[in-house]
């Protein structure tokens, strides 16, 4: 495994000390604090949250995944009475990641790729077309086709993320490897080359390890790819839909998008392994 408690700053970093962290569950009149990473993040949570049992909350951001860290790092090493609830990010891979009751995870890379899940985006098509009808098994096939063309990149994230390097694979979107601005699966071309590219930056050893370590985790690359990057293309699959169906071409940005994602969002639409993650999660924090 790959330990670096060193990417975790100390408390004294934080706005609170530890004393004044655990303190803030009484100045809310709260049971439990819980800091998220960002503004984003809050509406994804509290929705999930709510629908899991857990009540008496207050969630605040905690500025940033560096900050997020911090938090994460007081409860770990200074028993500090909050929760954190955070993006898995790629912690899995580097060692980092913390097995303790007051700090939750997403099932995947981040709150994106739960949203964008084939049951949440099969029913923002349907809504978007006024209809019953069901698309999840047309996303969950886009997926598994996204997910071949996106294997190479993922194996050079994981192999970037152990090794500390700072090379950019995949970045936060996924137009620059798309065919044409309307595409919604990635270019293989494209795909190819910025690999060709990247992978003379590392050693066989660093890929084999990256290899083993990405076999080991037991979930559909849809999950593993940055939750940012699925983004752009789940819009233009969307509005490929749209058109196909209703014959006519609709705008939305990525605002919007994510307006109408957290809209739909319910526990029931989450991919079974998702929901059950979080709700393991959730009642271990309540037992605990």
């Amino acid at each position: 495994m790959y330990f670096k408690w060193n990417q975790l700053l100390p408390m004294e970093s934080l706005s609170y000390s530890e004393k004044a962290l655990s303190a803030l569950p009484l100045f809310h009149r709260k049971k439990y604090v819980i800091y998220v990473e960002g503004p984003d993040d809050i509406l994804f949570w509290d929705n999930v949250l709510q629908q899991l049992g857990l009540t008496n909350y207050i969630i605040k951001p905690a500025g940033g995944v560096e900050e997020i860290k911090k938090y994460s790092f007081s409860i770990i090493e200074a028993s500090a009475n909050i929760v954190v609830a955070r993006d898995r990010d790629y912690e899995d891979f580097d060692g980092t990641i913390h097995n303790h009751p007051r700090i939750i995870y997403t099932y995947g890379h981040s709150i994106e790729n739960s949203l964008q899940c084939s049951r949440i985006i099969s029913k923002l098509i349907a809504n978007y077309l006024r209809s019953t009808s069901s698309f999840e098994q047309e996303v969950a096939n886009w997926h598994r086709d996204f997910e071949g063309l996106a294997q190479d990149l993922l194996l050079l994230e994981i192999a970037n993320t152990i090794n500390s390097k700072k090379y950019e694979i995949t970045g936060k979107s996924c137009v620059k490897f798309l065919p044409t601005n309307k595409a919604y699966l990635l270019c293989s071309k494209k795909t190819k080359k910025h690999y060709e590219n990247l992978i003379l930056n590392f050693s066989d050893i660093h890929l084999e390890t990256a290899a083993s370590l990405l076999s080991q985790v037991k979930k559909n690359i849809i999950w593993l790819v940055r939750g940012h990057f699925l983004t752009a293309a789940s819009l233009n699959f969307i509005k490929h839909i749209v058109k196909r169906e209703r014959g006519s071409d609709f705008s939305m940005d990525h605002d919007s998008f994510y307006t109408m994602l957290i809209s739909i969002l319910n526990i029931s639409l989450l991919d079974d392994e998702d929901r059950n993650y979080l709700n393991a999660q959730i009642t271990t924090l309540l037992a605990a």
